[in-house]
């Protein structure tokens, strides 16, 4: 709804006046998704690219003792990140105010 908002603002046109749809409003707002996404795809190419390279150049004893190490640090990285948002979706801060839009 933001995105739409200061879109048509930004042209001039009260966004009311237009009738949007939800699905209009979805796909007014996919873009800013397009970021986190990229940067989320170039993250896992990268650590797939390290991950060939050092797998083929380090002798197995050595990257068996990494992998024992680092499996579980992945584990609780990802867990912790899984912990955030739904800490968030349960308890909605309330300090930040709801948005009012000029009608």
């Amino acid at each position: 709804m933001l995105h739409a908002f200061w879109f048509f603002q930004y042209l001039g046109v009260n966004y009311t006046v237009l009738g949007l749809t939800s699905q209009d409003y979805l796909i007014r707002s996919a873009d800013g998704l397009l970021l986190p996404l990229a940067m989320t795809t170039a993250v896992c190419l990268i650590v797939l690219w390290v991950y060939r390279i050092a797998r083929a150049q380090l002798p197995p004893a050595y990257w068996h003792r990494i992998t024992k190490i680092l499996t579980p640090l992945a584990v609780v990285i990802g867990l912790a990140l899984l912990a955030v948002p739904l800490i968030a979706f349960l308890h909605p801060s309330p300090s930040v105010p709801p948005t009012r839009f000029p009608a």
